[in-house]
């Protein structure tokens, strides 16, 4: 159950922040081409926290926040 909860919150928030027009997860339809696909990083929590902060500070418009 609270796997399914943190999936519904996940797609809410990924739509909310329009997340789709950088990134592509094919189960969305999201087919952005910016950032990286999500659905090809595994499912180890490492390799997502790994992605999530080498692509931190980049944000919407794809810059450096520097």
């Amino acid at each position: 159950m609270r796997l399914a909860l943190a999936a519904t919150r996940g797609r809410a928030l990924f739509k909310d922040e329009a997340c789709g027009s950088c990134h592509a997860i094919a189960v969305t339809g999201a087919e952005g081409r910016f950032g990286p696909r999500l659905d090809a990083i595994d499912d180890d929590s490492d390799d997502i926290a790994e992605a999530i902060v080498e692509s931190s500070g980049r944000g919407r418009s794809g810059g450096d926040d520097d």
